[in-house]
């Protein structure tokens, strides 16, 4: 019976403290509001009318897209092709 009135007492020595920090943290979670960043809303629709924009683009590989030349203005001064 001793061990056990022992061991409620510690046990309710480790608890209170972490039911004290448990209140805190639901103190301070009741005042947060998501969705209110104004200035992040105005980037994240700036970012999708990019994007969007972007995808509209059509790219047309002319002559060999394998010859390096093409690309590349290589040293022996030949430049591009």
């Amino acid at each position: 019976v001793g061990f056990t009135i022992v061991s409620l007492v510690a046990t309710s020595f480790k608890l209170f403290p972490m039911n004290k920090k448990y209140n805190r943290v639901k103190v301070r979670s009741s005042n947060l509001q998501f969705g209110t960043d104004k200035e992040l809303e105005d980037i994240i629709s700036y970012l999708e009318g990019r994007l969007e924009l972007r995808s509209e683009f059509q790219f047309v590989t002319e002559n060999t897209p394998m010859m390096l030349t093409n690309v590349l203005a290589l040293a022996d001064g030949s430049g591009r092709r």
